[in-house]
């Protein structure tokens, strides 16, 4: 009987990468996740064909995500390339990656896209240390779906020399045809763009523009830029957000298909009613004032499904009032959405509520509810 060979392998993970694919992709979920524990060239073959979305975290802080971005992260993304190079058409890829409350510094984000263009990519989530003089990147064409936040702590270094302009328009260009929802944040004070730059994007229809400056402005701006939106948020300056206007009401018409609706405009500052948190009483006070704006909005943006209004004070989530308009037979009519306050162990502790309050979420506000009370 013929010898082995002591330098020969009979291991399934020494099989070229692509006879490893070709083999692995027919393995059920449950299996593949099994045998990816078992090596990691096995692992980056299978990453391909068991995820589909990724997200990426660090919670101790910079250093950490560093040394995860090197040791196991770019391997997940070495992986998806080799696959991708190898199965163009119809094999599974990768659809979203997530990097979230994990700023990315500049160089990080140029080896990710580097990775990234060989893929399918449709959504990308990406939180950005702009504490750089570095001001450009190409980003990924056919994006659709595209988030793009500003490291919330730059604030406490030194003054940076970033400019947003100089570096999303290099970044969003490459899709601008295919975005269908872009969501811009800013952390700085001053920081923000040129909206009338997003013009190309005929196929938009989500558009979140959080900034730390009077961006108002963008409300009469925004129906020439994007006409066809059908979702909107906007939260300016949001340490202290602007005073709404009825005279916005005219611009937000022109929006013809809008159905959502997300403002921190101030109506509370003009009444020497400061937002105080835990507070019931400011919270009613603050729900009663929305209610005639909501009714102007609702009777000119004819689509307009649900309108919420968020309320801060010096950057600090206060508290939200949604309004979701129903259909009856006598037309569309405003309900006041139900939030935790309003709940029956709260009655001893606020004023009468008033009328027409539902429950527009009953699967968000289930635990809620069922705790509170209706």
């Amino acid at each position: 009987m013929a010898e082995i060979s002591s330098k020969s392998s009979s291991r399934f993970s020494d099989l070229p990468f692509d006879i490893l694919v070709s083999i692995l992709q027919f393995l059920p979920t449950e299996d593949g996740l099994a045998l990816s524990s078992t090596s990691l060239d096995i692992r980056m073959a299978l990453y391909p064909f068991l995820f589909s979305h990724v997200r990426v975290e660090s919670e101790s802080g910079k250093q950490a995500f560093d040394k995860a971005m090197e040791n196991g992260n770019l391997a997940l993304l070495n992986a998806i390339r080799k696959f991708t190079i190898a199965y163009h058409d119809g094999a599974p890829h990768l659809l979203r990656i997530c990097f979230d409350f994990s700023p990315l510094s500049f160089k990080q984000l140029e080896a990710i896209i580097t990775l990234l263009k060989v893929t399918q990519l449709q959504e990308l989530v990406v939180e950005l240390d702009s504490f750089t003089d570095k001001q450009s990147i190409t980003g990924l064409p056919y994006l659709k779906h595209l988030e793009v936040h500003f490291d919330r702590d730059v604030d406490e270094r030194s003054p940076s020399t970033f400019n947003p302009d100089d570096f999303l328009w290099p970044f969003i260009n490459p899709s601008i045809d295919t975005l269908e929802f872009l969501s811009l944040g800013f952390s700085q004070i001053g920081q923000g763009v040129d909206i009338s730059r997003l013009a190309p994007a005929v196929r938009m229809r989500t558009f979140h523009l959080k900034t730390n400056r009077d961006d108002s402005n963008v409300i009469s701006v925004l129906p020439s830029v994007l006409p066809n939106l059908e979702d909107l948020t906007l939260r300016v300056k949001v340490d202290n957000p602007p005073m709404y206007h009825d005279s916005y009401v005219a611009s937000f018409a022109q929006f013809r298909n809008l159905q959502n609706l997300t403002l921190n405009l101030d109506l509370d500052r003009i009444a020497n009613d400061r937002p105080r948190k835990n507070d019931l009483e400011f919270f009613n006070r603050s729900l009663c004032r929305r209610i005639s704006p909501t009714d102007n909005l609702v009777a000119a943006c004819k689509a307009l499904k649900l309108i919420t209004w968020d309320i801060s004070y010096s950057t600090e989530a206060i508290i939200y009032h949604p309004f979701g308009v129903v259909e009856t037979p006598a037309g569309r009519v405003v309900k006041i959405g139900w939030n935790w306050w309003m709940g029956d162990s709260f009655r001893q502790r606020r004023r009468p509520l008033p009328e027409g309050i539902v429950n527009l979420d009953p699967a968000k506000n289930a635990r809620m509810w069922n705790y509170h009370g209706p």
